[in-house]
């Protein structure tokens, strides 16, 4: 039984010009030998109507020449969604896509069911760090859209851990002598914050089955009494774990 898959190529505002990460992405594509069934793409909202069409026209051009479909065949849906079918309305900078759905071979099936029930085996951490210059807007599970792009390398470098469990973990920015109740609005904040980085990395082809999330709310602050509106802006943090799993 085949499954199907969604991935998200995302553009600078403004540009159709794919960057190295998206290229590894797609070559992924032809690499696992799915089969692409529709591809649509996407802008924010700036700019005319008549501008925004014409940008989504030049960012599917840019996935299907680069995935070499020069002339595309009747069995892939070619949509041209601009800024009138927003993916994450009020987010400006998560709408800056071509979305390619994709039905996998039976392989990634297995592989994935092989993903699902690695909760019951052991796991080693082995690495823990913050996504550097990932910033969050205040009091929103929301990305500073200047910071969106810190998810690519974060991305590339978790595609090398094959077989693996990612944990991650969300954090706010709140009076540290003030703890945090788990079924506060805050507190919640932070495991939101969590869930966005995990949908956007499965977007750039993490399994989601490998991922999972938590919040921590203000138990662990960079800076317990933040002094500057930057440790503020950093104590809003998430944080990956890496596990190793056993065979």
């Amino acid at each position: 039984m085949s499954s199907a898959q969604q991935i998200k190529i995302y553009f600078p505002s403004g540009s159709t010009v794919l960057n190295d990460r998206s290229k590894q992405l797609l070559s992924s594509i032809s690499a696992t030998g799915a089969r692409i069934i529709e591809i649509t793409g996407h802008t924010d909202t700036i700019g005319t109507i008549a501008y925004n069409k014409k940008l989504a026209a030049g960012r599917i051009k840019s996935v299907t020449t680069y995935l070499g479909i020069t002339n595309v065949p009747a069995s892939i849906n070619v949509y041209n969604k601009d800024e009138s079918h927003p993916l994450q309305p009020g987010h400006d900078s998560l709408n800056r896509c071509v979305v390619i759905s994709l039905v996998c071979k039976p392989e990634t099936d297995s592989t994935t069911a092989r993903q699902i029930s690695a909760g019951s085996r052991t796991r080693t951490l082995i690495k823990q760090f913050t996504i550097r210059d990932l910033l969050f807007l205040p009091d929103k599970a929301a990305l500073d859209p200047a910071t969106v792009s810190a998810l690519n390398e974060t991305a590339a470098y978790l595609l090398r851990f094959k077989n693996h469990a990612f944990e991650i973990r969300g954090h706010v920015n709140y009076p540290a002598e003030l703890l945090l109740d788990t079924a506060s609005a805050l507190f919640r904040l932070s495991a939101d914050r969590a869930s966005l980085v995990k949908d956007m990395l499965t977007d750039y082809g993490i399994p989601a089955a490998s991922i999972t999330c938590k919040g921590m709310g203000n138990t662990e602050l960079l800076y317990p009494k933040p002094g500057s509106t930057d440790e503020k802006m950093k104590n809003m943090r998430v944080e990956i774990l890496i596990y190793q799993l056993s065979q």
